[in-house]
């Protein structure tokens, strides 16, 4: 898959950058390679990173 493939939208929390890995369509919900997804809020972004098994 290249990287036009993806969306590559980059996102923060705290020091911490993620970058989408989602399909290049529209979506509200950015997704990294890890899981950590984050939602565009006033602001900045609300950040989720996938719980420890």
């Amino acid at each position: 898959m290249s990287q036009t493939d993806t969306c590559g939208g980059s996102f923060a929390n705290g020091e911490e950058l993620f970058v989408c890995d989602r399909d290049n369509d529209r979506h509200l919900v950015h997704r990294d390679a890890s899981g950590t997804t984050a939602v565009k809020v006033p602001g900045g972004f609300l950040v989720s990173k996938p719980k420890r098994a």
